[in-house]
């Protein structure tokens, strides 16, 4: 019985004679086995896996030994490598690395059992290995093992490893002073669902969308002119793929209540409540009715202004609007 560390000799003593017990020699190591026994199994332990030893026997009586019966050479067997794990994995390739086997060996064996090339089998010497031109987001079976010439091999150690699943293109998107609404295409190859993330500096949504539901998503509720950070990846299982992320901004909500007081016979004076949410300016704008063209155009910080070198007698129309970036509210 040989294993990775030890093996079992089945030893035969004389049918005449006295002994005492057995000598078992190999290299320098020796063991003596007191026994009265005639046939009894020596188990010999602490060997190194992958090597040859070539035991000799005697039969021992006080100080006395046999001559050397020789066994024929013993080869342990190998120990398979330990701490199979993933390493960097992408959409298309996955790393594979490990420990290295205990023992003397010649290479390692790594099998990809599912791979798209039908069985892909690898031969490396070292604790490393990459396959190449693999499916997005498909479970891999990998087996590992120790080679050596004239060796049995070492029994497989496997590991699941998948890769990551295809990111999404892009996203659309509708928007509101209040409100986003996202759609984005079918992801590629194998994955089962989404997960959209919506953040700001005051909140964080994630939800998981699966891949039977509508590939849209309605956020409401949202403030203003404010900045959202919106991120989709494509799940598979526990793995993620790459995120794909654009930064919205909403609408700025108009000016609320806007009321004016005439100060004189051309001079008015605006002011209005602050709306919400976030904003850069104001544009105040006003014209005469029936005239498409602007009377006068201005900018503003602040909720008031006094407007001056008005025709007396005649009717204006005001306008004013809440800007943020390139956006402008109604």
């Amino acid at each position: 019985d040989i294993q990775t560390h030890s093996t079992a000799l089945y030893v035969v003593m004389p049918n005449i004679g006295l002994f005492d017990g057995v000598i078992v020699t190999y290299g320098v190591e020796n063991k003596r086995i007191p026994t009265s026994k005639r046939d009894f199994n020596v188990t010999i332990e602490k060997l190194t896996p992958g090597e040859e030893y070539k035991f000799a026997v005697h039969s021992s009586s006080g100080n006395m030994k046999s001559k050397t019966y020789r066994v024929p050479v013993v080869k342990t067997c190998l120990v398979p490598p330990t701490n199979l794990r993933e390493g960097k994995v992408t959409e298309t390739s996955l790393e594979l690395l490990w420990d290295k086997a205990e023992g003397y060996f010649n290479q390692y064996e790594v099998i990809c059992i599912n791979c798209d090339r039908q069985l892909v089998v690898q031969k490396v010497k070292r604790e490393h290995i990459v396959f190449t031109k693999l499916t997005p987001g498909k479970l891999y079976n990998i087996s590992l093992r120790t080679e050596k010439e004239n060796y049995q091999d070492s029994i497989p150690i496997k590991q699941l490893i998948r890769t990551l699943p295809s990111p999404v293109e892009y996203l659309n998107y509708n928007k509101t002073s209040d409100s986003i609404t996202l759609s984005w295409p079918e992801a590629a190859y194998v994955f089962d669902g989404y997960n959209l993330t919506v953040s700001s500096k005051s909140m964080h949504h994630v939800v998981e969308i699966p891949f039977t539901r509508s590939r849209t998503y309605h956020y409401d509720k949202l403030m203003p002119g404010i900045a959202y950070s919106i991120t989709i990846e494509t799940t598979s299982a526990t793995k993620k793929s790459h995120p794909t992320t654009i930064t919205i901004t909403t609408y700025p909500e108009p000016p609320e209540d806007l009321q004016f007081v005439e100060l004189d016979e051309n001079t008015v004076y605006l002011y209005w409540k602050l709306p919400r949410g976030d904003f850069d300016i104001f544009e105040l704008s006003y014209y005469l009715p029936g005239i498409n063209e602007t009377t006068d155009r201005t900018t503003l910080r602040g909720n008031n202004i006094k407007i001056k070198d008005l025709i007396p007698g005649i009717e204006y129309v005001f306008q004013i609007k809440t800007v943020k970036g390139m956006d402008a509210s109604e």
